[in-house]
């Protein structure tokens, strides 16, 4: 099985190349040295086989500045928007299965249960939109599958858990929103599941993927405090409202992963043992 994956240098993944790898598969890993996903004659490289003949190729480039997106819009659009649909359009060609990775910033917020799969989208800021327009540009070949994950943390890159740490190490105020509420996804998990997608091979179509439990920014703070530094540090609850942003985020995008049950994937172990398997990795 031979798996090209963009983004190799991201946060997800590098966690997903070595996952692929410890399968025993054939990895191919590119970063925007190798292959620019927004790049029509780039992403030809895959129909001109300059990679091999490829089975798989997951998606793991994209514009991740939520805040940044609000002025930044067309180049938000050109990687997580029209990048996706040139990737679609060579793996078509050369019959290769496609995974995208998307986001739980495809909704809107209103929910107050889990969103299912099905459930409509309506993204509130440019990153969002980029990320939805690149869920259609997807949708029309046959052969791929839609990702959508939430509140990525990981050993290697930045995310939120960092941030914490290294604010609390420098011995600042914490303060942390307390109403927004997600599923915090560990990508060494996340990259298993994907691996495991793999190799099951389910229909195509949209899937979410993302951790276990659902809770609160400042929820998820005091855990990784708890985990990482083995104390119970008060941290400050606030409201969106006191912490302004460029860009709105959704208030509940908490993701349903139950899908993947019916296709025999186990969830993901839950955020205590993600965390300490965090706290290993960063110290």
């Amino acid at each position: 099985m031979r798996v090209l994956v963009t983004g190799a240098g991201g946060l997800l993944g590098v966690e997903l190349v070595e996952a692929l790898k410890a399968a025993g598969m054939d990895v191919m890993p590119t970063t925007r040295a190798d292959l620019v996903v927004s790049d029509p004659e780039s992403v030809s490289q895959i129909s001109a086989q300059s990679f091999g003949k490829l089975d798989w190729v997951v998606n793991c480039a994209a514009y991740t500045g939520v805040d940044k997106a609000e002025s930044e819009p067309q180049l938000a659009t050109d990687v997580n928007g029209l990048g996706p649909g040139y990737l679609s359009q060579v793996c078509s060609m050369v019959r290769a299965k496609l995974i995208h990775i998307s986001t739980d910033f495809v909704f809107d917020g209103e929910a107050t249960t889990p969103y299912l799969e099905s459930a409509r989208p309506n993204p509130l800021g440019a990153y969002g939109r980029s990320k939805l327009m690149g869920e259609q540009s997807v949708e029309t070949n046959p052969l791929a599958l839609v990702v959508r994950t939430s509140w990525l943390f990981g050993p290697r890159g930045n995310c939120f858990p960092k941030t914490i740490l290294r604010a609390f190490d420098a011995g600042k105020t914490l303060r942390v929103v307390a109403d927004q509420i997600g599923t915090p996804t560990y990508t060494p998990f996340l990259a298993r599941s994907l691996v495991r997608m793999i190799e099951t091979d389910p229909f195509p179509g949209i899937y979410h993927v993302a951790g276990p439990e659902i809770m609160s920014w400042h929820g998820f703070a005091n855990l990784v405090l708890t985990a990482c530094r083995n104390v119970q540090h008060s941290i400050e609850p606030i409201l969106t409202e006191e912490w302004p942003t460029p860009a709105k985020r959704p208030k509940y995008s908490a993701l349903d992963s139950e899908r993947l049950d019916r296709h025999l994937i186990p969830a993901m172990p839950d955020t205590h043992k993600a965390l300490a398997h965090f706290a290993m990795g960063v110290g």
